[in-house]
């Protein structure tokens, strides 16, 4: 799987990373059709729990993430993108500040309280069983 720097990918690029072996990308923003591009999977990330400033990465808040993640459960709800992609999360795991980190608990607990959403291993989400790739 590649995840493009800044999330941020050309399609062109595509048929020269399946020739590298990759079956999937993740970038920024909604896909539109569960149909691979150039035989890629792409499952991408629609909302990022950090801003970037010139003094380093900061959490966003609550509410903005929150409405990103809304925003995207919405469109998949309404045929507005496809209904089949995860709400992907970009973490950045390593940049992360406490705030960040506190989020993440608070929306890991709830995820797991509730009855409708459920979290998708990559296994799943980029079909690497059918390609013959083995994720612990």
């Amino acid at each position: 799987m590649v995840a493009a720097p800044w999330n941020r990918i050309a399609i062109e690029l595509f048929p020269g990373i399946v020739k590298l072996g990759f079956v999937g990308v993740s970038a920024s923003g909604p896909r539109t059709t569960c149909e691979s591009t150039h035989g890629l999977c792409l499952a991408n990330i629609h909302c990022d729990v950090l801003k970037w400033a010139s003094d380093g990465p900061r959490f966003r808040q609550d509410a903005k993430i929150a409405l990103e993640l809304a925003e995207h459960l919405c469109a998949r709800r309404t045929g507005l993108v496809d209904s089949d992609e995860p709400t992907g999360i970009l973490t950045h795991h390593v940049d992360l500040d406490e705030p960040s980190w506190q989020f993440l608990a608070r929306f890991a607990d709830y995820i797991g309280q509730h009855c409708a959403p459920e979290w998708v291993h990559p296994r799943t989400v980029f079909d690497l069983s059918q390609n013959g790739i083995d994720v612990a």
